[in-house]
């Protein structure tokens, strides 16, 4: 696809099994989609493998609100109850050793951006 000078290909692949080399990417988006990975270790792990050193991961997702506001409980249960996997972000990010931030974006703090930076 090309439009404006830029050009973009698009190609459809398994989160935990990306088809790319290491560090091919400076900038990751994941919108709405990481709750839904079966094994979410292993899609951070290939999001991981694929960030440039000092490449960026822009994050939007469901988690527990951080003030435990009740709306925001029953709408991530809510989530939960319909497939979705709720996981420890904060965990996953150190884990794979993420300089992050979180901010809280809707759903009753039930919806969360993440800006993460590959150390």
């Amino acid at each position: 696809m090309q439009k404006a000078g830029f050009s973009a290909h698009l190609q459809r692949a398994d989160a935990e099994r990306l088809p790319y080399k290491n560090e091919t990417f400076d900038c990751i988006v994941n919108t709405m989609a990481f709750t839904g990975y079966p094994d979410g270790k292993r899609a951070m792990s290939e999001i991981h493998r694929v960030l440039k050193k000092g490449g960026r991961l822009v994050m939007v997702d469901i988690n527990y609100p951080p003030d435990g506001r009740w709306i925001g409980m029953k709408a991530v249960n809510f989530w939960a109850i319909l497939g979705d996997i709720i996981r420890d972000m904060d965990k996953v990010f150190n884990e794979f050793n993420f300089n992050f931030t979180q901010h809280t974006i809707g759903g009753f703090g039930s919806v969360h951006l993440y800006l993460a930076e590959k150390v």
